[in-house]
């Protein structure tokens, strides 16, 4: 059922009960004021009847009044509780989102490894000297501290050179 379905209904409701308390209000009042009439002067005074329905006039008057007003209040406080209602679930939305992003976040920071700075290098064998001032080959170097992995292979220069190497040996 909707809200304002439900609202509809409850002030459908309080109205009808306001209505209801008015007629009865009315109703008791009469017969109240006929039956002191008879205990007092043994027969019903119609200007006793009068005076209390006025009075119980004037008190429906009142309570409708203060019911109108508590069927309008409660529809202001339905509104402004059904704001409250959807700031809440946006601001639970922008958290769970800004969760996420952190989280998100915090992974890429994770599986970021990047090398930055001057790199000693020695220019002969091209290994690379750390922080604790360990020679490591350049492979080994580079795979402790990114995420890059090494495939070996040779260059066509590199290749052309371990080939005439090789002939070389193969004819001592």
């Amino acid at each position: 059922m909707s809200i304002s379905l439900a609202n509809k209904i409850e002030k459908f409701g309080t109205v009808l009960f306001v209505l209801l308390f008015t007629v009865m209000s009315e109703i008791l009042t009469a017969f109240m004021n006929a039956l002191l009439s008879i205990i007092f002067w043994g027969k019903i005074s119609l200007d006793l009847l009068y005076i209390g329905s006025i009075d119980a006039l004037i008190v429906s008057v009142v309570v409708s009044s203060i019911g109108i007003y508590l069927i309008r209040k409660n529809a202001n406080l339905a509104t402004i509780n059904q704001r409250i209602l959807d700031e809440m679930k946006a601001r639970e939305q922008a958290e769970e989102e800004r969760e996420r992003l952190i989280a998100e976040l915090q992974k890429a920071l994770a599986e970021i490894k990047t090398l930055s700075g001057m790199l000693p290098i020695c220019a002969s064998c091209k290994k690379i000297r750390d922080d604790k001032g360990y020679w490591s080959q350049i492979e080994t170097y580079i795979s402790k501290h990114t995420d890059a992995v090494f495939s070996h292979s040779m260059c066509p220069e590199c290749a052309e050179k371990a080939l005439k190497k090789f002939q070389a040996f193969k004819k001592t």
